[in-house]
């Protein structure tokens, strides 16, 4: 199973600060997640989206750990967190990577907050905005691509182009500019 990951490198506070463990941050950073996508998702895709983080070692991502977490030590300090994305799993990656990137923008202080209670900071660099635009058509959400639409929402699917009507292509011509995505049509 191949997988990529973007993530945010950690130093410890010192000056006598403890360091939780990486158990503690990385669920501690999960939690926050999930929190922010019930927050901001509506409720048709947020499950959905919950289930991407909360579906164990089948999860389409993980936090912290690629792979099975029972085979980790995670007593040792955090060095990063890392958000790995399975790339063999067959759902939504564009559109689960696009949600959390607006999601820890948007809990960036909060998350930092969080992690100086458990003795750590953010070094370097911090997670970028998402340059993936959607369309969403009836229930469901679309990522367009040079070819058609990958159908992100409620299920994987493809669509050509030349299958799409004309309705559904000024929707792609119209997320060129700006995503329509539920979170981003709201800003």
């Amino acid at each position: 199973m191949g997988g990529s990951a973007i993530g945010v490198s950690l130093r410890a506070l010192g000056k006598g600060k403890p360091t939780a463990p990486r158990s503690e941050v990385y669920d501690a950073t999960r939690a926050l997640l999930v929190k922010t996508w019930r927050a901001k998702l509506p409720k048709k895709y947020r499950d959905a989206a919950i289930e991407w983080v909360d579906n164990g070692s089948d999860s389409l991502m993980t936090v912290g750990v690629f792979g099975d977490r029972d085979t980790q030590d995670l007593t040792q300090p955090a060095e990063d967190v890392a958000f790995w994305f399975y790339d063999s799993v067959d759902w939504p990656l564009a559109l689960c990577e696009h949600w959390l990137r607006l999601a820890m923008i948007d809990v960036r202080k909060d998350w930092e907050k969080e992690l100086a209670k458990l003795g750590y900071a953010i070094k370097g660099k911090y997670i970028g905005a998402s340059d993936d635009h959607f369309i969403v058509a009836g229930d469901r959400i679309g990522h367009p691509d040079d070819d058609g639409i990958f159908w992100q929402l409620p299920e994987d699917d493809f669509t050509d182009y030349e299958e799409c009507d004309a309705k559904t292509m000024k929707l792609v011509a119209a997320a060129k500019k700006k995503c329509a995505c539920p979170w981003c049509a709201k800003k």
